[in-house]
């Protein structure tokens, strides 16, 4: 067990390395988020949302948000954290082609160097076609995962998720 905290410290380490993103641009086809306090959020924070700061595929391309339902939405409210991304309007949106043909894959890491992420791939042309649209408002409607990680899992103390009450969410780009 010890072996495994401390296999997460430094997989939590290497990570802080990879969320200093120039810029809030993708580096090398991913953008990590990190959310510390995570016991506080789903204390404090039912029934809120928390949202990721805006960041671009690359230099000059479609703005992206993230957003998470720490007591969750539709089928996983009250039980889940759950995840979604959203396109918003952004500045280059003139010289990009739409729909956005950028795939995403989601997923909240798992610490412990197991490798068993919590993963769900958006692909366009797949789902949610209005998503993938050029906006016309702040953002287009998101799309995401319901049921990202139960309540029950993230207040286990030997959650593979969190490494000092801190939960790593990574986007990785589809080219």
């Amino acid at each position: 067990m010890q072996n495994n905290r401390e296999e997460g410290r430094e997989c939590r380490s290497e990570l802080q390395q990879l969320a200093v993103v120039k810029d809030l641009t993708v580096n090398s086809g991913i953008f990590i988020w990190k959310l510390t306090n995570v016991s506080q959020l789903l204390a404090t924070k039912k029934d809120k949302s928390v949202h990721s700061p805006c960041f671009f595929t690359h230099e000059g391309g479609y703005k992206l948000q993230l957003e998470l339902d720490v007591d969750g939405y539709g089928v996983g409210k009250g039980t889940h954290m759950s995840l979604f991304f959203k396109i918003c309007k952004g500045p280059h949106d003139d010289d990009l082609t739409w729909p956005c043909n950028q795939g995403i894959i989601l997923e909240a890491l798992d610490l412990t160097g197991g490798g068993q992420h919590a993963s769900t791939t958006y692909e366009p042309g797949v789902i949610g076609a209005d998503s993938w649209q050029k906006p016309l408002h702040r953002n287009n409607k998101a799309l995401g995962q319901l049921k990202l990680i139960s309540h029950t899992v993230l207040c286990d103390k030997n959650c593979r998720f969190l490494v000092d009450d801190t939960l790593y969410i990574r986007v990785s780009l589809l080219h």
